[in-house]
């Protein structure tokens, strides 16, 4: 996550979300339930270039696709 994620989300996150810096690199940390996938894939778009998103991979595949339905919406 770069800086302007990290103060995107010092800004705006949930109760079952945490920031952990290791060696310098920042990460969001948390669990979320599988019904909540569509609303953490639309929060983690807001955030644009400034995440990357490593796991889990279900999270992963269904910010990849949203990413792809709005690029297919052009």
């Amino acid at each position: 996550m770069s800086k302007l994620g990290k103060e995107k989300f010092l800004r705006k996150h949930f109760s079952n979300m945490s920031l952990k810096s290791i060696k310098n690199d920042d990460y969001i940390i948390g669990k979320f339930n599988e019904s909540e996938l569509s609303f953490l894939t639309n929060y983690f778009l807001g955030f644009g270039e400034h995440i990357k998103i490593l796991e889990p991979e279900q999270l992963k595949e269904a910010y990849v696709n949203k990413l792809h339905d709005i690029l297919d919406s052009y």
